[in-house]
Order: structure tokens, then sequence, then C-alpha cells
């Protein structure tokens, strides 16, 4: 009985240790198999992330396409009211029209020119939206 307690003395150190390393040893390949899981949903979630960068990307500039046919079909309806009021068309409707209706045919005339004045740089401002969301989808092909 002896005997078996001093090999039992002697081994539960070594067994002690050799049981340490194997849990070592298992715990280390389960973290390993963690991290790699982590790095995989990671890059999943970063792939569905720029996906709908570029979903939000192309709704925005459809967006934009509409509101710049917006603005350029606003901009020719006003310059076809814009009348030219100069020199025979002038005298002419002063003389059919009386002074007062020319002055507010003036007056209509300006607000015109104001709405497609409004309307080009309205257009201008898209354009350069667009140009922006253009440079923002190249950085995100890289």
């Amino acid at each position: 009985m002896e005997t078996i307690e001093q090999w039992a003395t002697i081994l539960s150190p070594i067994i002690a240790v050799l049981i340490a390393w194997w849990m070592s040893k298992s715990s280390s390949k389960d973290t390993a198999k963690k991290i790699d899981a982590i790095e995989q949903n990671a890059n999943k979630q970063i792939r569905q992330l720029k996906e709908l960068s570029r979903l939000q990307l192309q709704i925005t500039t459809i967006q934009l396409n509409k509101e710049l046919w917006d603005a350029a079909k606003n901009y020719q309806i006003n310059d076809e009211q814009v009348e030219d009021l100069d020199g025979r068309n002038a005298s002419f409707y002063v003389m059919t029209y009386g002074n007062e209706a020319f002055e507010r045919k003036k007056e209509r005339n300006k607000d015109f020119i104001l709405k497609r004045n409004f309307y080009s740089e309205q257009q201008k401002v898209i354009k350069k939206l667009l140009s922006q969301l253009e440079n923002i989808k190249k950085q995100l092909e890289e």
C-alpha cells in the first residue's frame, strides 16, 4: 500500500501538469475557433454595410436625378414664359392694353425670370451633389 502511495505522490504533480497542459491546449483551440468566428462575422457585416451604402447611394442618385429633371422642366417652363418686352412689343402692348397692364406684365415677367434663375441655380447645385456622390461611390469600390 505504501508503494501505491509513493507512486501516487510522485505521479500526481505530473498528472496535474499533463491535465493543465491538455486544458490549455484545448482552451487555445476553442479560443482560436471563437476568434475565427468573430472575424468571419465582422467581415460579413462589413460586406453588408458596403452593400447597404451602395444601395443608399443608388437611391440618392435616383432622387437627385429626378429633382434635376424637375428643375430642368421648371426652368424650361419659366424660360418659355419670359417675354421680350422691349421695342415694338412693348409699344404695341401699351397701346392695346394700357400702361397699367404693361406694368403688371413686366412684374410677371420679372417673377418668371427670378424663378428661371432659381431653377438654373438649383440644377447646378444638384449636379454638384451628383458629382460628390460619384466620388463617394468610387471610394466605396476601392
